[in-house]
């Protein structure tokens, strides 16, 4: 069956991650996170569209393929082989044309952290779909993409939504709190969001209007099959409308 719809999965570039005090270690993507959306999209029949900002290579997150953060390593090897040439050379972000796709899913990892929540393609983007109100999806580290979504001397375009991500109190469990640049929930706060969370690593999600956010990789099976609906309910829609 072809697709009829499409997602944008974007994935951050960077695979090192700076430390307030100079050190450095891997990052990324998380595994899980993108995997167990890559796996609904797929079943939901829905094509994937793999985007960095650049179109430079994305990397998955050293720790995010062995365990305890693993809870299939060795089919998360596979599956990413499965993916390989997309990984190593995805789309361009600023090549992809957002009237054409149906949705974006942006998971976390420490990645987002280092380049998508400044980098300008991913603002950009962002405020296309905006605009057309097509549904943002993010998770854990992944909401920091929304923080690049902001015009010079503009007010935040989320400030007031209520919206989640990876905790500080997840910071502090994996030994980060104090030593990031900048952690997500702060950031959401300052800039003027609601910042919500759940009990450190269960599933918790926020959903306002079109912005289906999680908190951490145990949402984002949740998140992934409310993208999914969605979409499924605005194709359903427009199709009886005949507007598509």
């Amino acid at each position: 069956m072809t697709p009829t719809s499409t997602i944008t999965i974007l994935l951050s570039e960077a695979h090192i991650l700076t430390l307030n005090d100079g050190s450095t270690q891997p990052c990324g993507f998380w595994a899980e996170e993108f995997i167990t959306a890559h796996r609904i999209f797929t079943a939901a029949n829905i094509r994937t569209i793999i985007a960095t900002p650049g179109g430079g290579a994305a990397h998955v997150e050293p720790d995010s393929m062995h365990a305890p953060h693993s809870p299939d390593p060795d089919g998360y090897r596979t599956y990413l082989s499965g993916l390989s040439e997309n990984l190593r050379a995805p789309a361009a972000l600023e090549t992809v044309d957002p009237s054409t796709v149906d949705g974006i899913f942006v998971p976390g990892g420490y990645g987002p952290v280092v380049d998508l929540h400044k980098n300008s393609h991913v603002g950009e983007f962002l405020r296309a779909l905006r605009r057309e109100g097509t549904p943002i999806a993010t998770v854990c580290h992944g909401t920091a993409a929304l923080l690049a979504d902001t015009a010079s001397g503009a007010t935040w375009p989320y400030a007031a939504l209520t919206m989640t991500s990876f905790s500080d109190q997840e910071e502090a469990d994996v030994g980060l709190l104090g030593t990031l640049p900048f952690t997500v929930e702060q950031e959401i706060q300052r800039r003027g969001g609601t910042y919500t969370a759940g009990h450190p690593w269960q599933q918790h999600i926020e959903i306002t209007d079109t912005l289906i956010t999680g908190q951490n990789p145990a949402s984002t099976e949740a998140v992934a099959e409310q993208l999914t609906q969605r979409i499924a309910n605005y194709s359903s829609s427009t199709t009886r409308s005949g507007t598509r």
